[in-house]
C-alpha cells in the first residue's frame, strides 16, 4: 500500500512533463507575444493547442504553416523552436537537429530561442 502511494505520488509529481504540459524551455515570451499581430497569435494557438494535446504531427504542420505565411514575425523564432521539439516528440531526432534547433541558431542567432536550441542540441 505504501509503494503504491508512493508510485502515485511519484507520477502526479512528474506528470506535468508528460505529451500536455510543457517546460518553461518551451513557452513563447511574453514580450514577443506582445509583438505578434493577432493573425499571428492565432495561428501560433491553434499550433499550441495541437501541441499540447499530443497531436503531434499536426502540430508540426501548423508550426511550418505559421513558418510559410508569417516569417517575418518575432514569433518565428519560437515556431521553429517548437517545430524542433515536435519533431523531437515524433522520435525524428535527427531532423530536429539538423532542419530545427539548428535553423533558429543560423536565422535567429541573437534571439532567446537561439539559446534554447543551443542548450537542446548539446543535451540531446
Amino acid at each position: 500500500m505504501l509503494l503504491r502511494t508512493i508510485t502515485l505520488l511519484l507520477f502526479m509529481a512528474l506528470s506535468p512533463l508528460s505529451n500536455g504540459a510543457r517546460s518553461s524551455l518551451q513557452q513563447i515570451q511574453v514580450e514577443t507575444f506582445e509583438k505578434m499581430r493577432s493573425m499571428e497569435r492565432y495561428q501560433m494557438k491553434i499550433a499550441e493547442k495541437h501541441f499540447l494535446s499530443g497531436n503531434f504531427k499536426v502540430a508540426l504542420a501548423e508550426y511550418e504553416k505559421f513558418l510559410t505565411l508569417y516569417e517575418k514575425s518575432p514569433g518565428a523564432p519560437y515556431a521553429q523552436l517548437m517545430w524542433s521539439y515536435s519533431m523531437m516528440k515524433l522520435k525524428k531526432p535527427k531532423s530536429a537537429l539538423r532542419g530545427g534547433f539548428q535553423s533558429v541558431i543560423d536565422y535567429w542567432p541573437m534571439s532567446h530561442e537561439a539559446t534554447i536550441a543551443a542548450y537542446c542540441m548539446g543535451d540531446s
